[in-house]
């Protein structure tokens, strides 16, 4: 059993970043580029001696690939088909997203449900996660919870197809999508040789290898509610993702002050309110953090916390509302406060 250790009275919002204030920021990499992708912006930094600067545009160019056939938003995208034929027939998609739709059933079964991409109609309800804030009523919770549930998803491995049980049902991928393409992403640049670098996609941070001076890279994080940059603490890793899921993230305040963020809880249709304010994990595969740090999110502490202590090789951080923060074991010597 991972054991835990606790921090309290401090408030710990993580936005991962790599300029950090420690010997990080002395360690600059050969190339880097920032573009704008899945709402949010994506830089890679490469830090081996000589690169070609081409593989930067090509590992670019291959994320907006994935984005365009994941993107529900994405008109001829393979998840924009499948939703399109809801109810209707099976849709023949790439290998690849099946792939990833029997991973992401998989977790919704093995988490009983807190995992969920068929959420697209309250995500819809809502509006959140597109800045088109909502607050919902009982009813139109009611009628959106109808089109929801994993058990829709219906598929023909033989043909590569997929179809959704019912009309109204909405695949979203947004808890995955980031995860996913950014250890695509790590793939390609491995198999174009790359041993250096860190594959930013909004704060979801992929690592390949060590820094210039053969240590764990050092991933900063950020100082809640602060200016971009300070940081309250840092965390040396080898592994090669670090993804955080927080109510910080998308989020506004009705006019009592309740905080409605978009990580919607699958079972009573709303902004999830559980104590937690944020969930990192930390593991070597970034689709899988991305799936766990919002599983572990809507399970909340306790059931988040026995979740993650019953799989190997995965590591977390647990914020709770009333400011401490829980770390498991195996991050404790990686984890330096920079503040008190």
């Amino acid at each position: 059993m991972k054991r835990k250790w606790i921090l309290p009275a401090l408030f710990f919002l993580v936005l991962f970043q790599w300029a950090c204030t420690t010997d990080f920021s002395k360690d600059n990499p050969t190339l880097t580029k920032n573009a704008l992708g899945m709402n949010t912006l994506i830089q890679i930094s490469i830090y081996d001696e000589e690169i070609d600067e081409q593989i930067l545009d090509e590992a670019f160019d291959y994320a907006l690939e994935l984005e365009n056939r994941l993107s529900r938003y994405v008109p001829d995208s393979d998840i924009a088909k499948i939703n399109g034929s809801a109810g209707v027939g099976y849709v023949q998609v790439q290998a690849e997203t099946v792939d990833l739709i029997e991973k992401c059933m998989d977790y919704s079964e093995q988490t009983e449900g807190a995992f969920d991409i068929t959420l697209g109609a309250l995500t819809d309800l809502w509006g959140i996660a597109v800045g088109k804030n909502h607050i919902a009523t009982q009813e139109e919770i009611d009628e959106a919870l109808r089109h929801v549930g994993y058990e829709n998803i219906l598929i023909n491995r033989d043909d590569n197809a997929i179809m959704l049980a019912k009309q109204g049902v909405i695949l979203d991928l947004g808890a995955v999508g980031k995860g996913y393409i950014s250890e695509k992403v790590r793939e390609f640049l491995l198999e174009k040789g790359v041993e250096r670098a860190i594959i930013n996609f909004g704060g979801n941070i992929v690592l390949i290898g060590k820094n210039k001076n053969d240590k764990p890279f050092r991933v900063g994080i950020q100082e809640p509610f602060n200016d971009r940059g300070e940081y309250l603490a840092v965390v040396s890793s080898e592994k090669t993702a670090l993804v955080s899921s927080g109510s910080y993230e998308r989020n506004f305040r009705g006019d009592d002050g309740t905080l409605y963020h978009h990580i919607m809880n699958p079972f009573d249709g709303r902004p999830v309110q559980n104590g937690l304010s944020q969930v990192t994990i930390v593991c070597d595969d970034a689709t899988r953090a991305d799936i766990l740090s919002t599983a572990v999110f809507v399970m909340g502490v306790e059931r988040g916390l026995a979740y993650i202590e019953q799989l190997d090789d995965v590591q977390a951080v647990l914020v709770t509302d009333e400011k401490k923060v829980i770390v498991t074991d195996g991050l404790k010597d990686n984890l330096e406060l920079l503040k008190k």
